[in-house]
This record gives C-alpha cells, sequence and structure tokens, in this order.
C-alpha cells in the first residue's frame, strides 16, 4: 500500500467519513467541518487526484479505494488507541507470544495498579460462566472460583461445554489439587482438558447459541501476577483465537491420559 496514500487518508479521515455517509458538496465540507473556504478547496482536489473522492451529481462520494483506505485507516487509528492505552502492560506478554493487530481493535483494557493473584473479576468471570461454551488455555491457576464455577456448570443441568488446555505445570496442579472432581467428570463429554509443554497466553473464547461471543485474555508477568486484561467482541479477533486454539490443541496430551499414566499425581480436591 502506497504510504503517501495511507498518510493522506490519515491526515484527511474527516473528510472521507462524512463523503462516506453521504455524497457532499464543497460548501458541505464547509459547514460541518468548519474548515476554511480555501481549506477545503485544496483538500479536495488532493483527495480526487488520489482516487478517494470522486464528482457525481449528488456530490463528492467515496470511491471503492477510499472506502478501502478509510476502513484501514480507522482499523489502525482504533488499534493505536488501545495499544496507548495499555500503559505497558503488553510487554508481559513473552516475545515470541504470537500477534495479531486486530485483537486490540475496539477493545477494552483493564490495568492494576497493585498486583493481584485474582485472574479475573466478578464481572467477567460471570460473563464467562454465563455461556454455552468456553474453549481456553490456561496457565496458572489464580481463580478457585473460576474452577467452582465451571465444576458447576460441567456437572449442571444446563448443556455447557469446556475445553481447556492448560500449560504442564497447571496440569500436574490440577490433578494433585482437584483430583476427586476431575476422576468425576474427565469422562463427560462436556469437558475437555488437555496438557501441552508451553503456551503463549491464557485466555477464554466464550460462545453462545453456537457463536463466537467474546475474547477474554488476562495479561500475567512471569511470576504468574495479574497485570492486567484485554477483552474483545471483534469478529476478526475471536476468530484468531479460535485458531490459536485449534494450533495450540494438536500438540496437547488428553488429560485423562496423563492421569493414568501418573496416578501418583491425583490428589484430592481442595476444601
Amino acid at each position: 500500500m502506497d504510504s503517501d496514500l495511507v498518510s493522506l487518508a490519515l491526515e484527511r479521515r474527516t473528510y472521507l467519513e462524512l463523503a462516506a455517509s453521504s455524497p457532499r458538496w464543497k460548501r458541505d465540507f464547509v459547514d460541518e467541518l468548519s474548515d476554511s473556504r480555501s481549506t477545503v478547496n485544496r483538500v479536495i482536489p488532493d483527495l480526487v487526484d488520489a482516487d478517494l473522492l470522486e464528482q457525481s451529481s449528488r456530490g463528492y462520494r467515496l470511491t471503492y479505494t477510499g472506502r478501502v483506505l478509510l476502513e484501514s485507516v480507522q482499523e489502525i487509528t482504533a488499534i493505536g488507541d488501545t495499544v496507548g492505552e495499555t500503559e505497558g502492560l503488553l510487554n508481559n506478554l513473552p516475545d515470541s507470544a504470537p500477534v495479531n493487530p486486530r485483537l486490540f481493535v475496539d477493545a477494552d483494557i483493564l490495568t492494576t495498579d497493585v498486583p493481584s493473584v485474582t485472574a479475573l473479576t466478578q464481572e467477567p468471570r460471570e460473563q464467562i460462566l454465563s455461556a454455552d461454551r468456553v474453549r481456553a488455555i490456561g496457565l496458572a491457576d489464580n481463580d478457585p472460583k473460576m474452577i467452582e464455577g465451571f465444576y458447576d456448570r460441567v456437572t449442571g443441568e444446563d448443556e455447557f461445554i469446556l475445553e481447556l488446555i492448560a500449560e504442564d505445570s497447571l496440569a500436574r496442579h490440577l490433578l494433585e489439587t482437584y483430583g476427586d472432581l476431575l476422576d468425576e467428570t474427565l469422562q463427560m463429554e462436556s469437558l475437555s482438558i488437555s496438557s501441552t509443554d508451553s503456551v503463549p497466553f491464557g485466555f477464554y473464547l466464550t460462545f453462545s447459541d453456537s457463536e463466537r461471543r467474546e475474547l477474554i485474555m488476562p495479561i500475567h508477568d512471569d511470576q504468574r501476577i495479574l497485570r492486567g486484561m484485554i477483552r474483545t467482541k471483534n469478529e476478526r479477533a475471536l476468530e484468531w483465537a479460535d485458531k490459536l486454539y485449534e494450533e495450540v490443541q494438536s500438540d496437547a496430551i488428553p488429560l485423562r491420559e496423563i492421569a493414568e499414566r501418573r496416578s501418583d499425581w491425583l490428589g484430592h480436591s481442595a476444601e
């Protein structure tokens, strides 16, 4: 993509957005953007020459190229705004962690001033546990209430499916701490837990009525202390997370197989 064209679209984004809603004459740009007539007389020809606007019988309107550039600059602006709010939060992710900028389009960022071992606040936890299905990648057992909630949902009467990939250290912890609960539930079709030696980060991908709904991504430092959270409902970000889950799952081992081989890890659930 031509960098000069992108720069022009960024600089004159308000003109493109106005023309995107409906065709406008030059006087409309003057009135609605509060720009001087001389400025408008200079900007409009530049946008026409760049093939971002074209004149029609109803005024200046976006070209197809203009629509593409406008959507692109809106997206990159949204990403920049969100990343700017993270206050260094993303630096807690491993350098090798996969990156998808669309994760940050219209995302909500939560940062904590005081480190907390509670992985999720009450509201996100309730959102997760109210879903019909959850795909999750787990790093640590920072939230016993989440474990309890998942157990109640898996063993309850309402339809619910939990698919969890646990990093090896977490898998061992689950077997040692919640052994009798897992012995009861691992054979259920509504629960699938597997383990792998390394995961890029943790997240919860929720589904309702078979549709992806929200991605909730707690961010921890290398000590597994919660530093913040990213939440998004952007469909492209949800699709990316779903595919990432599938990629990690391809190398994972079912927890029931690990339990059969390492019966010494099986313990009793925490009271």
